[in-house]
């Protein structure tokens, strides 16, 4: 068998060169499709991930705002059953402070005895003068804490030294 060789050499490297082209644009579209299968396959991973996470995000807000909210409610309980306390709270503070301004140095008050379940307040001390403890008397009727203020007849038949006892019906 014979062989002749008609093609030139310049057409036999030209035809090699366009078979290599051609494997290198074979690879290339391989490798594009690889490279497209391979971004489809991450954005579908990626949008699961991201709708897992916002479900995950969306429960833990759920939760935490149902924690923070009885937490919330809670503290509100105790801030109203304080402002309860607070209301029902009877603070002597504010009528020893008057009485005792309505004293002077004639007026030696030993006890003041605050009953709040009866609503009265009980005085004993010891005036110099009856002049002295009627002025006291007096003075604790003009203060508008007391609804009324009663003192024993005993307390004034002397004119010097008098152990006195005074009783006053606290206004509500």
């Amino acid at each position: 068998m014979l062989r002749l060789n008609l093609v030139s050499e310049k057409l036999k490297k030209e035809i090699e060169l366009r078979h290599i082209y051609d494997m290198i644009k074979r690879i290339i579209i391989i490798f594009l499709i690889f490279t497209i299968f391979i971004s489809i396959i991450l954005s579908v991973a990626n949008y699961t991930l991201e709708t897992y996470f916002d479900s995950i995000i969306k429960t833990e807000k759920n939760f935490l705002n149902g924690r923070y909210n009885e937490e919330v409610g809670l503290i509100n309980k105790k801030i109203n059953a304080v402002e309860e306390i607070q209301d029902s709270h009877f603070s002597p503070y504010f009528i020893i402070q008057n009485v005792l301004s309505y004293s002077n140095e004639s007026i030696n008050i030993k006890t003041i005895k605050i009953a709040v379940d009866e609503e009265k307040m009980y005085i004993s001390g010891l005036a110099d003068t009856r002049d002295n403890l009627i002025v006291f008397k007096t003075n604790l009727e003009s203060f508008d804490f007391f609804a009324e203020i009663s003192m024993p007849t005993v307390n004034i038949f002397k004119k010097d030294d008098i152990s006195f006892n005074i009783e006053a019906i606290i206004n509500e």
